[in-house]
């Protein structure tokens, strides 16, 4: 009985331990991606994997990494059993290759359909590259996003570089920046861009992506020709909601998504925020967030769920993409560590549901958010009991 008392209570405590490890709620969360079905793809800075949700039975599978260890080794064999570094953009294909990028081992990989894993580009030792080149052979230099399109071409923001890198038929080549100043309706190479970070490519060929030190939303166009859509130099506070895109200030953007209506969300990093620009009339406006980041106890790392998404506190969103299934956004609540969900039809903010804790040999479980709080207060209330009940025991067995 002493035997099975104590596998019980160890049973609770790992549980207990184990359910911030494969909740939604992640460490840090960075990559964030939804794929056509509705999968959702996502990563946290400092839990060193990959992750996806099944939009059918709604369970969590690590696609790649060892969780919470870092490292760069793996390649060439299964990748939930590699080690990976920071990620900070993820993107499937169609054929459900998942691509992302290693921040800290300065590569982007690829899991292969198959859950092989690859070095894609990049992971040379080295911090320079000469292109045209194999994408091996390139030394990136902590690229920080990585988007493709349904031909096979894969961008790749080589953010250390001041770059953006195609790879096209196993051919690495530059693709943005190099220029001196940050001019626009010039060609891409002949401007300059500045840590650039997370990308979009739409169905036409048009790639956007957050020109994050220059605190500007950029587009190059199919024919390779820049322009800045939003955003000037300088840090700001909310400047320019509700007005023209030309008045727009951002503070260190770092997510973009483009929807099939041509709306561009933008995580504005440091503004707390996430910003919509729509192109149908240039107008900027504020879909989530107050601009102040969430208090740093108690429930401001939850505030305002339940409630409108523009009076409720975020913390350095990363990233920012639109679910089409279930019209709404989902928010890398990076500091807050959580994933979020705005509903555009009545701009209500959530936790993403269900938050999921596996247990050691148990099947995940879905606990409403406002209840998780209470393991540890449950795990204690079961010790007690356990330890009433030895004591009972024993004093019965006369020990």
């Amino acid at each position: 009985m002493i035997v099975s008392i104590l596998m019980l209570v160890s049973a609770v405590v790992v549980a207990a331990e184990n359910s911030t490890s494969t909740s939604v709620a992640v460490s840090t969360p960075a990559g964030l991606f939804v794929d056509s079905a509705g999968n959702i793809y996502y990563s946290g800075i400092g839990d060193k994997v990959v992750r996806k949700i099944n939009a059918k039975s709604k369970r969590v599978a690590t696609v790649a990494g060892t969780w919470r260890t870092a490292g760069s080794g793996g390649d060439g064999s299964a990748a939930t059993s590699a080690t990976i570094g920071s990620c900070y953009q993820i993107w499937v294909s169609t054929m459900n290759e998942i691509y992302f990028t290693d921040y800290e081992n300065s590569r982007v990989r690829m899991v292969s359909a198959s859950g092989i894993i690859f070095r894609f580009a990049g992971g040379t030792g080295g911090t320079t590259c000469t292109t045209p080149c194999a994408p091996t052979s390139c030394g990136l230099y902590q690229p920080f996003g990585v988007f493709g399109t349904s031909t096979g071409i894969i961008y790749i923001s080589d953010t250390g570089n001041n770059r953006i890198r195609k790879v096209e038929n196993g051919v690495l080549t530059t693709y943005a920046g190099g220029g001196v100043d940050l001019l626009s309706g010039v060609p891409a190479t002949s401007t300059a861009i500045y840590s650039p970070r997370s990308m979009f490519v739409t169905t036409d060929g048009s790639l956007y992506f957050a020109d994050t030190s220059s605190n500007r939303i950029r587009m190059i166009s199919p024919t390779g020709i820049m322009t800045t859509i939003a955003g000037q130099s300088g840090y700001g506070l909310l400047v320019g909601d509700d007005g023209p895109l030309s008045y727009a200030v951002f503070n260190t953007p770092s997510g973009v998504w483009v929807t099939s209506t041509g709306d561009i969300y933008v995580a504005d990093n440091l503004n707390h925020r996430i910003r919509m620009i729509s192109q149908t009339n240039n107008i900027i406006t504020s879909v989530a967030g107050t601009g102040i980041k969430a208090p740093s106890t108690g429930l401001g790392l939850r505030a305002g769920d339940g409630g409108l998404a523009i009076k409720a506190y975020l913390d350095s969103p990363r990233a920012v993409c639109y679910h089409a299934l279930t019209n709404s956004i989902l928010i890398a609540d990076n500091v807050n560590g959580r994933i979020r969900k705005v509903t555009l039809s009545d701009g209500i903010i959530t936790t993403l549901q269900p938050l999921l804790v596996e247990a050691v040999g148990m099947p995940i479980m879905s606990i409403p958010p406002r209840l998780i709080f209470l393991i540890p207060t449950l795990c204690i209330v079961q010790l007690q009991v356990m330890f009433t009940l030895l004591t009972i025991y024993l004093y019965a067995s006369g020990l």
